[in-house]
């Protein structure tokens, strides 16, 4: 009979019912835990996890877009900064290029928008330009630069701000390509700057490596210009709404001509 037992209690895989039943009980009591927790300590873990990932991502200024002044003379409208919210441009893999003096929001409107492809599952990457040289220049000799360089290869979004703020090396301005290159089929790159065209040349002593990086940005990309008095955005291929009308500090949309797209960069 004892045998009889021992066979019943036996699964196909030799392992007696009891040891499974003690593999399984610790996960059955971590449930049950769970389901006694009240629901704002689960939101506490989760906004923990969250807040990890942001750090990680290294969004440790102010970036949450709901905080936003629309009283500014220079800022963008609600109806505009909404449509970036949902976040069309990202599923499409559009780039972004924030062009504006200092003071005009490029950078908190950039950082906001890596914070609302956080929330919704989204690999997103905030980095400096500075930040990202150094992981260039030591990812050959470093293996935390060499982890990191790997990890914003699999970026969905790479947000790089400050970009152009000084001059690049030519070595590393074409690692700096290349990397964009790497992630253009699979991610959105935004990019905050004060330069044009012609300045990006100058910064990078070669104008056919500067165009070759605007190119790269420019194929299938928004270009949101913000100065003291408007923000205009100009586009080659456009995903706004084509019935918002122009306002006095509103968005301006047009169509931009391949051939016309430099110069309108420069304007």
């Amino acid at each position: 009979m004892d045998s009889t037992f021992n066979r019943e209690n036996t699964n196909a895989g030799g392992v007696h019912l009891s040891e499974r039943a003690d593999e399984v009980k610790p996960i059955l009591q971590d449930i049950q835990q769970l389901k006694l927790l009240p629901d704002t300590d689960i939101v506490n873990r989760q906004n923990i996890k969250f807040e990890r990932i942001a750090e990680t991502t290294k969004l440790h200024l102010e970036h949450d877009l709901d905080h936003y002044d629309h009283s500014l003379i220079d800022g963008i409208t609600p109806v505009a900064l909404k449509q970036l919210r949902q976040l069309t441009w990202l599923e499409k893999n559009f780039n972004l290029i924030f062009i504006g003096t200092t003071g005009t929001g490029k950078s908190f409107l950039a950082r906001g928008l890596c914070y609302e492809a956080l929330k919704v599952g989204y690999r997103a990457f905030y980095r400096t330009i500075g930040q990202i040289v150094e992981t260039i220049k030591l990812k050959e000799v470093s293996s935390s630069a060499a982890q990191e360089y790997q990890q914003l290869q699999t970026a969905q979004l790479l947000f790089i701000d400050n970009m152009m703020t000084y001059p690049l090396e030519k070595e590393v301005a074409l690692c700096l390509l290349q990397l964009m290159k790497q992630i253009h089929d699979h991610a959105s790159i935004i990019v905050a700057t004060n330069k044009n065209q012609k300045e990006w040349g100058e910064m990078l002593g070669d104008d056919t490596l500067a165009n070759a990086l605007l190119q790269m940005l420019l194929g299938k990309c928004e270009i949101i210009k913000l100065n003291r008095n408007s923000l205009t955005l100009e586009n080659k291929k456009n995903i706004f709404k084509q019935h918002l009308q122009p306002k006095a500090g509103s968005i301006v949309i047009t169509k931009c001509n391949p051939r016309n797209k430099w110069q309108q960069f420069m304007k």
